[in-house]
């Protein structure tokens, strides 16, 4: 008998996600349109410049240079002198596309691994959170840090069956990944040690994980290297200089979060975190810092540093405890742009309707993390074999435990969470079947062995015969 061959999913998935766009889009709430307003602003002036219309001397990059040149493409087809809102219009038109491909391609992915119940499973966990939808309203480094992520574990997939295209796929998301989120770097180093493993190793899976392993770790380090040069070479800004100034201003704000306000989940931000005492010593503490710069001449990032070195030695147990927190609060969405009182869908209103949603919210959230634990107990002696699926996952999850979180950063993890989740389940369901079957067919067998032949005997013969035959 003829197994029965599904039809794509790819018609539906394209709907549902065109569905959930409009869903999240008419939500009471949404993130800031221009998001990290210095992606925005680099992204502009590099569309200007390529267009001729600003000069090369006042592009500034002063961030991870991945989202100037994501948002730069449709900046391009943005006039000259437009306002704002529509540099923020042809971005979110730019992102819902890239927001579609990626799920596709976590679809594609889970369906070279596991077959089409496990692609389906994969982009219906998706968009069932859309958190990856939520931000595309918003101009950030998630988005273009959520499809290379998709893009390296699809490409991982497709050279893992046999298809060599799919080495140069991965490196190019796993490029793209890091461009946006740097913290991911660490995925690159990894695969250099899964390289090593997979060079010595009696597997023959693992000889074919480290030459991709090898193949990204050295495109990738190459690319930051070619970026850092080019970051170098700006004028004005002091080139790599900023980008180091950024990480201590980090250092600096993580080491009030949940200082004293450990149960303060808000996000960092003078709105946002109107009454909080954290924020407010934060505050007064780096203006004291920016006069001490000031009155002594040393660099401020010099200074961020040596207070931030001084506070951990000094107060240990404070930055564990902070640690701690960020470790539960990163994996927990909360909405921040609307106070809990004045919270309501449609002609539900009020705190409870708030804590309510949230809790429907997480608890349909956290589904793929929890399914990725399942995946990991499920294939625990060959996990080092599946490295591109929860190694930019836990990069993302241990930088920001460590120094500062929101949820929104582990948000480029989520689609490779989403296909360990699909693997996962569609192993449990495939065995449930196949055991179903075998007793099915372990039960006409008896059935048979309870009748009687035609020469008088009880049908032994004829059930050994059967076996044999199966």
């Amino acid at each position: 008998m003829k197994a029965v061959q599904q039809k794509s999913f790819t018609g539906p998935i394209i709907l549902l996600t065109m569905v959930c766009f409009l869903i999240v889009g008419l939500l009471p709430f949404a993130p800031s349109p221009l998001g990290d307003v210095n992606f925005h602003q680099e992204a502009k002036t590099l569309s200007l410049s390529l267009r001729g219309a600003s000069s090369w001397s006042d592009l500034r990059i002063s961030h991870a240079p991945g989202p100037a040149l994501y948002y730069a493409i449709p900046y391009l087809f943005v006039p000259a002198g437009a306002s704002d809102h529509a540099y923020w219009v042809a971005a979110c038109i730019w992102n819902f596309f890239c927001t579609t491909l990626a799920t596709l391609l976590v679809y594609f992915t889970a369906r070279l691994l596991a077959g089409e119940r496990a692609g389906r499973i994969a982009a219906i966990l998706v968009l069932i959170a859309p958190f990856g939808i939520y931000y595309s309203f918003g101009i950030a480094a998630e988005t273009p840090a959520f499809l290379g992520a998709a893009i390296f574990a699809y490409g991982w997939a497709r050279y893992r069956t046999h298809r060599a295209a799919g080495a140069f796929l991965s490196c190019a998301g796993l490029i793209l990944l890091v461009l946006n989120r740097p913290n991911t770097l660490p995925v690159a180093a990894l695969a250099v040690l899964i390289a090593a493993i997979g060079w010595t190793s009696k597997s023959s899976i693992m000889r074919a994980e480290s030459r991709l392993a090898l193949r990204c770790a050295l495109f990738t380090f190459a690319a930051v290297i070619v970026a850092s040069a080019l970051l170098a070479l700006q004028k004005g800004n002091e080139g790599l200089r900023v980008q180091t100034t950024n990480i201590y201003d980090i250092l600096l704000q993580g080491s009030y979060q949940f200082r004293t306000e450990p149960w303060d989940w808000r996000n960092w931000g003078k709105n946002t975190r109107e009454g909080s005492l954290d924020y407010q010593d934060w505050s007064v503490q780096r203006d004291r810092l920016l006069k001490e710069s000031l009155d002594s001449g040393i660099h401020f990032r010099d200074v961020e540093r040596a207070w931030v070195v001084d506070d951990v030695l000094t107060h240990p147990l404070l930055h564990l405890r902070a640690t701690a927190v960020r470790v539960l609060s990163q994996n927990v969405a909360t909405v921040n742009s609307v106070h809990p009182d004045s919270f309501g869908m449609g002609s539900f209103r009020g705190r409870w309707v708030f804590f309510g949603f949230h809790a429907l919210l997480n608890l349909i959230g956290l589904l793929p993390l929890a399914g990725s634990l399942w995946f990991f107990a499920q294939r625990r002696r060959e996990i080092l074999s599946y490295w591109t699926l929860w190694s930019p996952w836990l990069a993302l999850f241990t930088f920001h435990a460590l120094v500062y979180a929101e949820p929104r950063y582990l948000l480029p993890g989520r689609p490779l969470l989403c296909i360990m989740s699909a693997l996962a389940l569609t192993q449990y369901l495939n065995s449930r079947e196949s055991a179903t079957s075998r007793h099915a067919h372990d039960g006409a067998l008896v059935m048979a062995g309870r009748g009687w032949a035609a020469d008088g005997s009880n049908g032994e013969r004829e059930v050994i015969r059967t076996r044999v035959k199966v």
